[in-house]
This record gives structure tokens, sequence and C-alpha cells, in this order.
């Protein structure tokens, strides 16, 4: 949830992203919904190496020719798995 946001303003979330397994992790997100256009993520489709974390930041910015008084809904996912590698 970024809140209430005027016109021409911005709003930031972060989250860390742990993974405590000894695979790596396939980190994979996805946007949907009306606020899909207007978030940015700094990091996306990336292998998580075993024991590690990574940060991950979300931004959304409202421009300023955007309608008053519009709700914008979407929902955020986010998919962690295992990169198994088989040998021949």
């Amino acid at each position: 949830d970024f809140g209430d946001l005027s016109k021409g303003t911005s709003g930031v979330r972060r989250i860390e992203v742990k993974n405590d397994t000894f695979l790596p992790m396939w980190i994979g997100i996805v946007k949907i919904g009306g606020i899909s256009d207007l978030v940015k993520i700094d990091k996306n489709y990336f292998v998580l190496k075993p024991r590690a974390e990574q940060k991950i930041e979300f931004t959304t910015y409202i421009p300023a020719s955007a309608k008053v008084n519009t709700v914008y809904n979407g929902r955020i996912y986010l998919f962690k798995i295992p990169v198994v590698t088989l040998s021949s």
C-alpha cells in the first residue's frame, strides 16, 4: 500500500527477500491491475544465491496529469522458485 499520493508525487516501499535454503532461487515479480504501469521495480527476474538476501525497492509515481480522486488498485506477486540443475 502506497497510501494517498498527490499528483506529481512518489512513494517508495522496500522489501528484503531471503533465501535460507541450500538451493539457488529464481526471483520474479509480476505487477497486475491499474497501478502496474505506475510502479517501478529496481531489481526483477534474478537468481538469489543460497543463504543470500536482496533488498528490492518499489517506487510509484503519480503523474501530474492523473485524475483527482482516482483510486489505482493492483497487486504485486513475488515468486521464489528453486533452481535445480540436472547432471547427466
